[in-house]
């Protein structure tokens, strides 16, 4: 049965569930060879390989889209969250290289949202994890 906080857990893992999901809805529902070409030319000056960004921009969008999903529902939920902080992280390392410390800013709140989850995450009661959790 759930419970005024499992309720509040839910929302707030909806909350970035359909952050990440769409954010990367938009970038394959627009010029996906734009968008890589916009990483390509943004981060055309820092040290990071085009061999590393064109690959990273062409899978991001389906990073987002899977990992935005896998949180709305609750499904492999501790490994979404984890691989949605290390992406996170990913992203946050390219501002940082390019001195936008701004992003990075706004980055770090989404891996403090994220820890919060996580932290969190035995509160979740509301999500299909559940419905295959065993009674041990």
């Amino acid at each position: 049965m759930a419970n005024k906080q499992s309720l509040l857990i839910l929302i707030f893992r909806l909350g970035f569930g359909i952050n990440f999901f769409l954010h990367g809805l938009l970038k394959l529902n627009s010029d996906q060879e734009a968008f890589k070409n916009f990483i390509l030319t943004k981060f055309s000056g820092t040290i990071i390989p085009s061999a590393i960004l064109e690959p990273f921009a062409i899978c991001l969008p389906y990073i987002e889209l899977i990992l935005g999903a896998l949180l709305i529902v609750g499904l492999f939920y501790f490994w979404a969250i984890f691989l949605s902080m290390f992406t996170m992280i990913c992203l946050m390392s390219g501002m940082i290289i390019m001195k936008d410390w701004q992003t990075v800013g706004i980055q770090l709140i989404y891996l403090i949202y994220l820890f919060l989850l996580g932290a969190n995450i035995n509160g979740d009661v509301l999500n299909i994890d559940q419905l295959f959790k065993r009674n041990d």
